[in-house]
């Protein structure tokens, strides 16, 4: 084998091993942080049990996490643990469980989180069917996106909520956005 060859394995070896070290340092610094009650830390630690980034995936865990940084008050906590309520990830399916952590996000202004109480009041998931109240959280929700999650947030809007919805509901859906954004 060419010497070239195996300075370039012994590189790429030295540099997957540096990283992966220091990956499990910073893994090693957010644990301890979150252990001692850092809401920041403990959703972080959170995401990386739910996608499994640097820790096998693992939804008990991720539930754990983001549910003491969500009784703090940590909006994205807060979203998350709804979506895994919302899909019975690592916990049994609780759409009012959802709708609870969804509404306190949105409220604060969470896009996410607005758009996670839009596809509730249009499947009428842990709530009653209200196309109307869908159409408020997504036209909220869409100031808040960019790009393609934007344009499908948009295109769920004209395509669908609209198709379902008469002028008169729409025009109360926007009036309703007019005055969820005074009071916020």
């Amino acid at each position: 084998m060419n010497v070239y060859v195996i300075l370039v394995l012994v590189a790429l070896a030295s540099f997957w091993l540096h990283r992966r070290w220091k990956r499990n340092a910073i893994i090693q610094q957010y644990s301890e942080a979150a252990e001692a009650g850092d809401a920041e830390a403990q959703f972080e630690i959170g995401a990386l049990y739910q996608y499994g980034r640097g820790v096998p995936q693992d939804y008990v865990r991720a539930v754990n996490y983001y549910s003491k940084a969500a009784q703090q008050g940590h909006i994205e906590a807060q979203s998350n643990l709804g979506i895994l309520y919302a899909s019975g990830l690592g916990l049994p399916r609780d759409y009012s469980k959802a709708l609870k952590l969804f509404t306190k996000a949105a409220e604060q202004g969470h896009a996410y989180a607005q758009n996670n109480l839009c596809r509730l009041y249009s499947f009428g998931e842990g709530v009653p069917q209200d196309y109307v109240t869908a159409y408020m959280w997504l036209e909220l929700s869409i100031g808040g996106l960019e790009g393609a999650q934007k344009e499908k947030a948009e295109m769920n809007r004209d395509r669908f909520l609209a198709s379902h919805m008469t002028n008169e509901e729409i025009e109360r859906a926007k009036k309703m956005v007019v005055e969820w954004k005074a009071r916020h």
